[in-house]
């Protein structure tokens, strides 16, 4: 990491559940679109 900031806030386990989080519900958002998608053919 070349930015400073972001490598202190990775040492930070409120920081890396928040990312957890959000990467979790984008996930969650795909795979509810495909789904729909898929239900429409």
């Amino acid at each position: 990491i070349t930015n400073p900031k972001e490598a202190e806030l990775l040492r930070e386990d409120r920081y890396l559940n928040r990312i957890a989080e959000q990467i979790a519900a984008g996930i969650v958002a795909y795979v509810e679109h495909n789904q729909t998608a898929a239900l429409n053919y």
